[in-house]
């Protein structure tokens, strides 16, 4: 009952769907494949994780290693579809100075992320 609510939920705008909807929609269809006939989508259930990468500035650039992220989500996480919010907390001199904020949506595909105070101004939030 769970799933069809959900759905109809997705179908009416109710829900927004993003990467995460889209995992848990195929996930849930995958679970009553018998009702609707149609050819399963072995979706596994995913996993939302939220990463907090602190990153200390080198000449005026906070560079963050997102194919580090990535290899050590796979690694605490394997044979498991990992989806993951990212807040990136740029350190000066061991402090705290600057963060961003990329939702599951929004996290750059990029390995090497170089980020500068005014970079990504989108994305940036306050809070330490």
């Amino acid at each position: 009952m769970r799933t069809v609510v959900a759905v109809a939920n997705l179908l009416t705008g109710a829900l927004s769907f993003g990467p995460l909807e889209e995992q848990l929609f195929e996930y849930h269809l995958d679970r009553i494949q018998a009702l609707h006939g149609l050819a399963e989508f072995k979706q596994t259930k995913p996993l939302l994780v939220n990463v907090v990468l602190n990153v200390p500035v080198e000449e005026r650039l906070f560079p963050a290693d997102l194919k580090f992220v990535r290899q050590e989500i796979s690694r605490i996480h394997p044979n498991v579809d990992v989806l993951f919010n990212l807040k990136i907390v740029g350190l000066v001199d061991g402090k705290p100075s600057i963060n961003w904020f990329f939702p599951i949506d929004s996290v750059p595909e990029n390995d090497l992320l170089e980020l500068r105070l005014d970079s990504y101004e989108k994305y940036r939030v306050t809070e330490q």
